[in-house]
């Protein structure tokens, strides 16, 4: 039985009497991208408040600024409603992160029964008058969460007792009283915004089929910002060009009970090439046209679009209830795959609640139970042949950034397997669980500072990529180029930070990443390109990724993203296909000679330019302008001995992008070399690769190694914990990352870095938050201020990407102010300063130098006998 949460009409029990007045919102109905005047209506019913008593309403966003980014608006004046106007000082907040205003109405002289007011909303024009414009997201049953609180004197002052019988009785400064809490839910307005009338189609296609094989497309009925056209459409859609699709009709007849969409079935194509379909709405004039259908005589793997980054009612969002998402995702955005992955974070207990809206749009609270409940029966009712849905829900951490996991299976009689037991900000106890599950954890890139250091490259039992790949595209805007290549607030966005890291810095850097685009829409309403919706910050199109596999299941969908057999785009469907010698996206090309990449794209719009990286280099950029079909090669390429990723980055006149995981490129004959041990006791210097070794300096001692320890492991604080935390993260051989984190009162301190090539700082978001300063000599020397955690369950502090040297010790000593507790690893520190060795050199070691001028291929070098025993380094 389907389970429509939003839907199900519930009964109201005050337990604290009737509600003091009744709020409504006029009119109730409204409709996306309208205007008119919208007023937030308030008669007083109860008994008198006491002057300097208020309504606190937290106002979402049902009107906007402008269509473009919608921005919320925060004009608002006080005028008549029905009876006597009391004196209302309106207090605004600033709009927060998720879309509402809060506002204090004030009653400076008190309110009596009878007295009513209305808060006109929207944006004020150049005559002085305010008219509101619709947000054009839909939802049902919306409402604003409303609290009513006492000024501190005046409730002190008030005498008379019998004036403020229930639900006050009497009031009590500084307490705020609840309306969903105190069971006065019926009394919230209610709001409803409507889809605006047809205007447009969507048509969807397979992007890449094999010439004469049968396919479905779907066609869908919206208004002009992506939604399903309301009323519902009944009418023709007209085929203006069908040509080369076999099977297509000419006319495409919409009842209602299709619900403004339809499929073209059992079509084919014969002949290999590109081809597009094109129809308009009967009566209209405009022609929409289909995402480009590459038809070729042999398909390795077709290709499947999708997001699996959304939000909806369980979140702190609007979104209706599961049916609507996952039939909008399919129906109207045409996607082959979803994931819902709200912010169900918590160990799905049966107490507390879920989302911050649900409570107040239901009359009563659901708990974590109960959502996560109904969200894997929703995705499981949902996945089938033709339509996958994983299951999700995104992990917050102010340390490591946002991740969201994502699940082919989850059962409600195993949820610790994927969660831990409470809040972690470093995530150790999580992922250490999640390596023993089919599950993906996908950081989510804010278009902000991300903080890439503390990011671990591990794998799951089965020996695939926990963190294959991380968003690069999603509604928070472009990450995918460095800060200042693209506007914040252009249609797609951009990096927003000058000290945030882009996705092409992590290829730099050496992370394995494959991309994603990406939605985090707060909508509930998956694959909506229209740029804007309920969070500020959340104001760009919804991205998509294309996913090629022969397995169209949820493991096949999950194995996709685990070999990076991906790319990103900004929401459209554009083709795109990259190879180097047979190699595509997200494999390692290893060869000696020059190779080339050869790129075919097919767009939705003109391509402009077709852009080659080399990590963060821009290798070519090959311009376009009047063609929507290209092919091209990037040829001279040298292949490098350490491994280099190459991407590439597809801009369209419309500014929509495609980027493709890369694909990573090392020298095929390369020595390898390594130490072996033979039974009889003998130690050999081997060269198992394919290329003579020249020159090698290896190191030979009894206690010492030239390459980096192994990792540290860390250790969450406890949330009352006063202490420091040190671990690390071995990258190489020649590369760790040393973190520290502090979790108390403020310190101060100093960093002394010896022995390393190089170096960098980074920080954690509470060390930048709360303006933690350091100050980088240069020398290796560093000195820090940290102030206090402000939260119990955050820590503060700083990374250090460190290359070692070979020829010295490498070592990191962080003296303080004061003794301090400092966790390493299984050890514990009570001092000023601690030393954390990074490599196996020490100062007081005998050590041996040699040098083997060359090593063939399949050769060996005997190590002396005095230090068989010993560490063979290789400097």
């Amino acid at each position: 039985m389907r389970r429509n949460i939003l839907n199900t009409a519930f009964s109201y029990e005050s337990g604290a009497g009737s509600a003091p007045g009744n709020w409504a919102l006029s009119p109730e109905t409204l409709v996306s991208g309208r205007k008119t005047r919208v007023e937030l209506c308030y008669e007083h019913t109860g008994l008198g408040l006491p002057a300097g008593s208020y309504h606190r309403v937290l106002i979402e966003p049902v009107s906007v600024k402008s269509l473009f980014h919608c921005p919320p608006s925060t004009d608002m004046k006080v005028v008549e409603y029905k009876n006597t106007l009391p004196k209302v000082d309106l207090i605004p907040q600033a709009v927060h992160g998720v879309g509402f205003r809060e506002v204090k109405m004030v009653f400076p002289e008190g309110i009596k029964r009878g007295d009513s007011f209305a808060v006109q909303l929207g944006n004020t024009d150049d005559k002085g008058e305010i008219t509101a414009l619709i947000n054009p997201v839909p939802v049902s049953n919306l409402t604003f969460e409303i609290y009513t609180g006492f000024d501190e004197t005046h409730a002190a002052k008030a005498s008379d007792k019998n004036t403020y019988k229930q639900p006050w009785n009497p009031p009590q400064a500084g307490k705020e009283y609840d309306w969903q809490v105190k069971g006065w839910a019926y009394a919230l307005p209610k709001i409803n915004i409507k889809p605006a009338p047809a205007s447009a189609l969507r048509i969807f296609a397979p992007s890449l089929v094999k010439a004469g094989s049968k396919f479905d497309m779907r066609i869908s009925v919206t208004d002009e910002f992506d939604s399903r056209a309301f009323p519902v459409f009944e009418g023709n859609a007209i085929i203006e060009d069908s040509t080369g699709f076999e099977g297509a009709s000419k006319t495409l007849k919409f009842s209602k009970k299709d619900r403004c969409s339809k499929l073209l079935k059992n079509i084919s194509i014969t002949k290999p090439g590109i081809y597009r379909l094109r129809a308009r709405l009967d009566g209209a004039k405009e022609i929409f046209e289909s995402n480009p259908v590459i038809v070729r005589n042999d398909v390795k793997a077709p290709i499947y679009w999708g997001n699996i980054h959304n939000h909806g009612q369980y979140s702190e969002c609007w979104g209706d209830d599961l049916d609507t998402f996952y039939s909008f995702a399919r129906e109207v955005s045409g996607m082959d795959y979803v994931s819902l992955s709200d912010h169900l974070g918590a160990m799905p207990r049966k107490q507390g609640g879920a989302g911050r809206l649900l409570r107040w749009r239901l009359g009563h609270p659901v708990s974590p139970y109960e959502s996560w409940k109904d969200t894997i029966t929703a995705a499981n009712r949902y996945n089938s042949d033709d339509f996958v849905t994983l299951i999700g829900y995104e992990w917050s951490s102010m340390d490591m950034g946002h991740y969201n996991i994502y699940l082919a299976e989850a059962d409600m009689d195993n949820m610790d397997k994927i969660f831990t037991d409470k809040y972690e900000d470093c995530g150790f106890t999580l992922q250490e669980k999640l390596k023993n599950c089919e599950a993906l954890f996908i950081p989510h890139k804010h278009a902000d500072v991300f903080p890439y250091r503390p990011l671990q490259e591990v794998s799951n039992s089965a020996g695939k990529a926990l963190t294959p790949c991380i968003e690069v595209y999603s509604d928070w805007g472009d990450a995918f180029d460095p800060y200042g290549r693209w506007p914040e607030h252009s249609l797609f966005g951009g990096v927003r930070n000058s000290d945030a890291h882009s996705y092409l810095w992590a290829l730099e850097k050496g992370y394995r990443l494959g991309v994603l685009g990406d939605s985090d829409s707060h909508t509930g309403l998956p694959g909506r390109r229209n740029p804007g919706g309920v969070a500020p910050h959340h104001d760009h199109p919804q991205g998509l990724t294309a996913v090629m596999t022969n397995n169209f299941s949820r493991q096949g969908v999950m194995d996709a993203f685990h070999d990076r057999a991906a790319y990103a785009t900004t929401g459209e469907r554009i083709f795109l296909d990259v190879r180097a010698l047979g190699v595509s996206f997200g494999e390692i090309l290893r060869c000696d000679e020059n190779f080339s990449i050869e790129v075919e794209a097919a767009g939705t719009d003109l391509i402009e330019s077709v852009n080659l990286f080399n990590g963060m280099n821009l290798v070519e950029s090959k311009k376009f302008g009047n063609v929507k079909d290209i092919k091209c090669t990037f040829g001279g390429l040298e292949p490098a001995e350490t491994m280099r990723a190459y991407t590439v980055a597809v801009i369209q006149k419309d500014e929509n992008r495609a980027y493709s995981s890369p694909i990573w490129v090392v020298k095929k004959s390369l020595p390898e070399l390594s130490v072996e041990r033979t039974a009889g006791g003998e130690v050999f210097v081997v060269n198992n690769g394919s290329a003579a070794a020249e020159n090698v300096e290896i190191m030979l001692s009894r206690t010492d190694f030239t390459h980096t320890r192994q990792r540290i492991p860390g250790r969450e604080p406890a949330w009352e914990e006063t202490a420091g935390f040190i671990w690390t993260t071995r990258r190489d051989d020649r590369n760790i990352i040393l973190h520290y984190r502090w979790h108390g009162e403020p310190i101060e301190g100093s960093v002394e870095i010896a022995g390393a090539a190089d170096y960098e700082f980074d920080y954690n978001r509470d060390f930048i938050f709360w303006q933690g300063q350091m100050t980088d000599h240069g020398d290796g020397k560093a000195d820090f201020t940290i102030g206090k955690t402000h939260t119990i369950t955050h820590s503060i502090g700083f990374d250090i990407d460190i290359n070692v040297r070979t020829d010295v010790p490498c070592k990191v000593t962080i003296s303080f102010n004061k003794d301090l507790t400092t966790f390493a690893g299984s050890k514990t520190f009570e001092s000023d300063k601690i030393t954390v060795p990074l490599n196996g050199r020490t100062n007081n070691a005998a050590v041996h130098n040699e040098k083997i001028p060359v090593l063939e291929p399949g050769r060996r070098w005997k190590v002396p006998t005095a230090y068989k025993d010993g560490y063979v380094s290789f400097m």
